[in-house]
């Protein structure tokens, strides 16, 4: 199933595709995987963050709400160690977020943190849910999918 068949178009360069959201800025620890739409957790310090791996996520990696000095050149490409990164929370937003390699969901699944920041399937009970799937996507490799937050 392609965006256009569940609705929604795919962002190009585009963290957040609709809704609200807030913001705080943090100073990335760690600059290994730490690209725009993953999740983010806490690092050693209440004003640091690392990628997540899987553990409690802090929000959503954003984009285009950083400050132009620290931006990265694309949506793909890592935040320098020591930059300031925005952090968002956007419950009800739609997002572009990363399917982990060889992960197939279906529209309405919901989806855990996993290792980079990715999305994985998750089951309601046993893990932290942060998303919705908003489309039907195969990932191989990890790959950029449309997601109805919830963080």
């Amino acid at each position: 199933m392609s965006a256009t068949d569940s609705g929604f178009t795919a962002p190009n360069n585009v963290f957040l595709i609709q809704g609200r959201f807030t913001k705080h800025e943090v100073k990335v620890e760690t600059a290994t995987n730490f690209k725009p739409c993953r999740l983010a957790k806490k690092g050693t310090s209440d004003g640091q963050a690392v990628v997540n791996d899987g553990a409690i996520a802090i929000g959503w990696i954003g984009y285009e709400q950083a400050a132009d000095q620290y931006r990265p050149g694309s949506i793909d490409t890592a935040y320098a160690a020591n930059a300031f990164a925005p952090i968002i929370h956007c419950p009800g937003a739609h997002v572009r977020a990363i399917l982990a390699d060889q992960e197939a969901v279906a529209k309405g699944d919901p989806l855990k943190a996993t290792a980079a920041g990715e999305l994985a399937k998750a089951t309601v009970g046993t893990d932290h849910v942060y998303a919705i799937a908003m489309e039907s996507k195969t990932a191989s490799p990890a790959t950029a999918i449309i997601v109805e937050s919830l963080i």
